[in-house]
């Protein structure tokens, strides 16, 4: 999945379009550092700044699912949705930070 590329999430029973900032190296890797899923601060933090970079369509323009440093959440049923903030989390995690850890297929031929 490219960073930018828009993709279709159900929220409260709605199909609302989103997609995922572009983000530079440097915060991809300090967000890959806070993946100790058994923490619950570092989780949060986690959490709050993948949600923070996801964007949500409007009929107009483009805007974040969760404001900065702030409990608003567009669109508005978002914030009552848990398993959607969830999926877009995890849709960000496995399709997109994940990818940056794993070493290429390249590098493991020349570990070899």
């Amino acid at each position: 999945m490219e960073l930018l590329e828009e993709f279709e999430l159900e929220v409260e029973g709605m199909k609302h379009i989103f997609r995922f900032k572009k983000m530079s190296p440097a915060k991809m890797i300090a967000l890959g550092y806070q993946m100790k899923l058994s923490d619950v601060e570092r989780t949060e933090t986690l959490s709050k700044e993948i949600l923070e970079n996801t964007e949500f369509k409007t009929e107009t323009e483009w805007v974040p699912a969760k404001e900065k440093d702030k409990e608003v959440y567009w669109p508005m049923s978002l914030e009552k949705d848990y398993l959607a903030c969830k999926k877009l989390v995890d849709l960000f995690i496995l399709e997109i930070l994940l990818p940056v850890f794993q070493p290429s297929r390249e590098s493991k031929k020349e570990q070899k």
